[in-house]
């Protein structure tokens, strides 16, 4: 009996150590949103509602390597805001202000706390795999899956399942106009069939039509969010006098 409680008691203990340990996650930070104009407004996370009521400040739970962060605006007159946001640290802020444009952005301010390092796809900080231990080959890297995008009616759809609105509206002038407001500091590049007028830029722009020959033709829109893995492409048609709107 004496060799049973003496077990149980030394079992015990290495139990609730082993789920503390499984407990934790090294990704867990903390992210802040503030308007520096005192500006209110709803965050969302990965389509979540953060706050209940709009206000100036909001700060949220954050795990994993990147996130959708979506501001809705108290005030109506004022557009929403939406970006895929890569993290740079455990714990950061981000202020919502205006570019020179005009237009509200996400604007990372601070980072800190240093996040999980990878080798060949395992923490180094975490203990080896029983592979590893075994002197067997570590499991091979987990490859980034690549980002790709389709258009379905009026929106460009993006495999990661974010969704970006087309609006076509006419304009008063012939010349056709592409504006772009979202991924915003996203690249850009225009390009036509036959290899003439380019377009490169950063989101957010507004791309003018000079050439009449391309007023009504197929163009491809080449959209790059960080690297060959986050660039995506899709099909637009022109439209003599029409103006399309992606955001």
């Amino acid at each position: 009996m004496k060799n049973i409680l003496l077990f149980l008691c030394l079992l015990f203990p290495s139990v609730l150590i082993s789920y503390a340990q499984g407990d934790s996650d090294p990704w867990l930070g903390t992210y802040t949103f503030f308007s520096e104009e005192g500006e209110k407004f709803t965050l969302y996370i990965d389509g979540e509602q953060k706050n209940e009521s709009p206000a100036t400040k909001v700060e949220v739970p954050i795990k994993g390597t990147s996130f959708n962060a979506r501001v809705v605006f108290a005030e109506a007159t004022k557009l929403p805001i939406k970006k895929q946001i890569t993290r740079w640290g455990k714990d950061c802020s981000y202020s919502i202000v205006k570019n020179k444009k005009g237009e509200y952005i996400f604007d990372k301010k601070t980072c800190s706390g240093v996040l999980p390092t990878a080798n060949n796809g395992v923490n180094v900080s975490a203990p080896r795999s029983p592979q590893e231990a075994a002197g067997m080959p570590a499991p091979e890297a987990i490859q980034p899956t690549q980002l790709s995008a389709k258009v379905e009616g009026d929106e460009i759809v993006l495999s990661d399942g974010r969704r970006l609105a087309i609006n076509r509206t006419k304009a008063n002038w012939p010349d056709p106009h592409v504006i772009m407001k979202n991924p915003n500091g996203a690249k850009v590049v225009i390009s036509y069939d036959d290899g003439k007028d380019a377009f490169n830029t950063e989101v957010p722009f507004d791309y003018t039509v000079k050439n009449w020959e391309k007023n009504n033709v197929y163009f491809k829109l080449t959209v790059d969010e960080g690297g060959p893995d986050k660039t995506w492409y899709v099909r637009l048609q022109h439209g003599t006098a029409y103006i399309i709107t992606i955001e």
